[in-house]
């Protein structure tokens, strides 16, 4: 944080008499302010412009696409969870990535914004790293702030034999933030030309404790022109299941 010091940082009700001159005897001292002025603005409007040309060479040169994420999920306990995510993708780019997550109310909620890249791109093998910033909500929390550091491993064994890997960490911002570590999902396919099926493993820890371990199954119907509508079977901590339906659609 920048701060001023001087009789021009200071209200002028604030200031001495003798620090208020008529403008005749400050008139060097206007016109160079007012030349640095020009100068900042000058500097600033060619930034601006230079950096709104390299956007538009970028979005003209490169593919674009908008994917749209929902997910709702339930426990055999009642307890639900929602997810909806947006993101734009310019080339190897994730030029920005926005999101929201609920526990079934928002007492608790998570907002998250990011951008990221590929990281890697081969014919069987692509890594995706982003970087997001994530704001606790609601009356359940503490307004904890987190760092996540995401990374997306995705390959393939044969054209049907699929597989990807999620893990991120929650790096507190906060003194009331706590450090996690989340592997969102490891994963094997295969897949048809519409449909998918697999098997894979989640696992969660807190502050320290044990690692909650959550293997699940999953089948994927891929309907002309819908996107992908993914069905989760997952077992959860408590030793009950948790079912979830995960859509996938990508705008181009």
């Amino acid at each position: 944080m920048m701060t001023t010091t001087g009789a021009d940082s200071m209200p002028r009700s604030a200031r001495p008499a003798s620090a208020i001159q008529p403008v005749d005897a400050t008139w060097p001292y206007t016109a160079r302010t007012l030349f640095k002025t020009m100068t900042v603005t000058a500097a600033v409007r060619a930034a601006l412009i230079s950096a709104a040309m390299v956007i538009a060479s970028a979005k003209s040169a490169s593919a674009q696409a908008t994917a749209i994420v929902v997910r709702v999920a339930a426990d055999d306990d009642g307890s639900t969870f929602r997810y909806a995510q947006v993101f734009h993708e310019i080339g190897d780019w994730v030029a920005a990535d926005v999101g929201y997550i609920d526990y079934g109310n928002t007492a608790y909620r998570e907002l998250f914004a990011g951008f990221g890249r590929k990281l890697l791109k081969k014919p069987t093998l692509m890594i995706l790293g982003e970087l997001y910033y994530l704001q606790a909500a609601g009356s359940a929390s503490a307004g904890e702030k987190y760092i996540l550091p995401w990374v997306l491993t995705a390959f393939s064994l044969t054209p049907r034999i699929r597989g990807e890997a999620v893990y991120f960490p929650y790096l507190p911002l906060t003194g009331s933030a706590t450090l996690q570590h989340v592997v969102e999902r490891a994963k094997l396919e295969y897949a048809w030309s519409r449909v998918k099926i697999g098997g894979g493993y989640g696992a969660y820890q807190f502050s320290g404790t044990d690692w909650q371990h959550k293997p699940f199954a999953t089948l994927t119907v891929t309907p002309p022109a819908v996107g992908d509508i993914e069905f989760w079977v997952q077992r959860v901590p408590r030793g009950g299941v948790q079912l979830q339906v995960r859509y996938f659609h990508v705008i181009k």
